[in-house]
């Protein structure tokens, strides 16, 4: 009989999952599409996820691997690659917005916010930035943990900022980035 359950969970773990991912994104307030291309007990592999208006997302990731972890205190994630991950956001009147993603923006606690113990996989993740000044154009790559140990490298390209009767042009900044002890560093030249 339990041989019997678990043959008819594993057969209906897709149906399960995306179950439990649709729950998640409704609590979250976030509309999103995305196919399932494998779940099992050692990852988790979601395609083609899309949030925001699909002919213009505002986050849009071509494949994300999660590997669980399990310890005596209960499940977690152990790591995550994003592959190809590409984000739209805007930084106006001192306001970030990540477009459909903000309600993970708006926070009830007053701690401060803490990066998870993940491992984190950026595989060639761009994004761009709207903001009063101008557009900022960046992209990354690295990998490590994302509270302690990540590290890669970061291109910032913003052709043209100006505001307040000044005016850069053609501003870049190629380095490296990383996470010490929870910190963010950035180092690496920046030309104007």
């Amino acid at each position: 009989l339990v041989l019997l359950v678990l043959g008819i969970a594993w057969q209906a773990r897709f149906r399960i999952a995306d179950n439990i991912i649709a729950a998640q994104l409704e609590a979250l307030g976030i509309e999103a599409t995305y196919e399932i291309e494998a779940i099992g007990p050692r990852r988790q592999v979601l395609r083609n996820l899309v949030i925001g208006d699909p002919a213009r997302p505002d986050l849009a990731i071509e494949r994300i691997v999660i590997v669980p972890v399990v310890h005596w205190w209960g499940a977690g994630i152990d790591s995550v690659i994003l592959v190809r991950p590409r984000l739209r956001a805007s930084y106006r009147g001192g306001k970030l917005s990540l477009g459909a993603l903000d309600p993970l923006l708006e926070r009830d606690s007053a701690e401060p916010f803490e990066l998870p113990g993940w491992k984190l996989m950026l595989v060639d993740g761009r994004a761009r930035l709207l903001t009063d000044y101008g557009a900022i154009g960046a992209s990354a790559d690295g990998a490590g943990q994302l509270d302690d140990g990540f590290s890669g490298l970061l291109a910032l390209v913003a052709p043209d900022l100006s505001g307040r009767g000044c005016r850069i042009g053609d501003a870049r900044l190629h380095g490296k980035f990383a996470i010490e002890d929870r910190q963010p560093e950035i180092a690496g030249p920046l030309r104007l």
